[in-house]
């Protein structure tokens, strides 16, 4: 259950990191973990929230659901946002988003083609 725990403890802070700086404050992440489960995370703000505003609210969610790890289940419910972690898939696996470039130092700028 460490690897779980360790697991979860990432994917929420990758996911209170980046869901600000997507451009419509959503972000869901699948994170394997060791022994072949995985974690499944979602966070999102209301696309009035401004970005220091979801980030804000992302800590909060964040900081809420470190009582539920090592759970296999835990959801976080602030004004404007929501974050939620489960062992269980609740959305499918063509919804996540790469959140890698948005775990980078400074805002997104979106590539314009």
């Amino acid at each position: 259950m460490t690897d779980f725990k360790a697991a979860g403890q990432q994917a929420l802070m990758d996911l209170q990191t980046a869901t600000p700086k997507t451009g419509d404050f959503y972000a869901a992440t699948k994170t394997l973990v060791a022994g072949g489960s995985a974690v499944y995370a979602v966070a999102q703000c209301v696309e009035t929230a401004t970005e220091i505003n979801c980030q804000n609210c992302m800590q909060v969610g964040y900081n809420n659901l470190q009582s539920c790890l090592p759970n296999t289940e835990g959801r976080a419910y602030d004004a404007g946002c929501f974050m939620r972690y489960s062992t269980t898939p609740f959305f499918a696996d063509n919804q996540t988003i790469n959140i890698a470039p948005y775990l980078k130092k400074g805002r997104i700028t979106p590539c314009l083609l």
